[in-house]
């Protein structure tokens, strides 16, 4: 989309987090493009985790969409997810475009600190281009230094990511007052060390994912690169 009166460029759709430029983008790229990637990016699989009793998000095969899916799911509606899951997706921009299986554990040593066990990583699969992560990348940038995650933005360290504001179910419909407000992002922004997924459940009295769970990315990120850098 092109800025003038009647759009925005894509890049202040998602800096500002705008439903309608959202559903507008999604509509360009077509229902068959947009389930490839939603399942892709691990949106209708288990992450396979280490961790007994994962469970995967509830979202419908493209023959099962209705008639307003097209609208309600780039909105994140008729559609559920887990924090496994939007860590895995955002890990893919952070990890150059490879959707990676996440684990618990690295290995097992003994007292002497001799390695009996390993656990290594699967064989990634490549979901998006190179050039698509830098262009993504920047992006996301934007929505931390002037979009709705600014409250994510941190002195030392430049960061990327996306704010996130979802309505809870209740007896079927969309609640209007319980709500789970979310950030996700990456750092440092050239090269990530570290993919995290904030989730706030039913905040109050503010519930919006840049209010409420950008500053606690801010804080976890900022002090776990810190300590990684006197590790160094």
């Amino acid at each position: 989309m092109a800025h003038g009166p009647k759009g925005i460029a894509f890049r202040e759709i998602i800096e500002k987090s705008s439903n309608i430029g959202t559903v507008k983008a999604a509509l360009r790229l077509g229902q068959e493009k947009m389930y490839k990637y939603m399942k892709l990016f691990g949106f209708y699989d288990k992450t396979g985790i280490d961790l007994p009793g994962e469970v995967a998000g509830i979202n419908r095969p493209i023959n099962g969409w209705s008639k307003v899916s097209m609208y309600a799911i780039p909105m994140g509606q008729e559609v559920t997810t887990t924090a496994l899951q939007l860590a895995c997706a955002i890990s893919v921009i952070a990890d150059n475009g490879y959707r990676v299986r996440p684990r618990v554990v690295k290995e097992i040593t003994d007292p002497a600190g001799k390695v009996i066990k390993e656990f290594p990583v699967n064989v990634p699969n490549r979901v998006i281009s190179t050039d698509t992560v830098l262009k993504m990348r920047g992006v996301l940038q934007g929505v931390v230094d002037s979009g709705t995650g600014k409250k994510a933005k941190m002195e030392d360290y430049e960061a990327g990511g996306k704010t996130g504001t979802a309505q809870k179910v209740e007896q079927g419909l969309y609640s209007h007052n319980r709500f789970i407000g979310s950030f996700i992002g990456f750092a440092p922004v050239e090269k990530p060390i570290l993919a995290v997924v904030i989730c706030l459940d039913e905040p109050h009295p503010v519930y919006y994912g840049g209010d409420v769970a950008a500053p606690v990315f801010r804080n976890v990120v900022n002090d776990s690169l810190r300590y990684l850098s006197s590790k160094d």
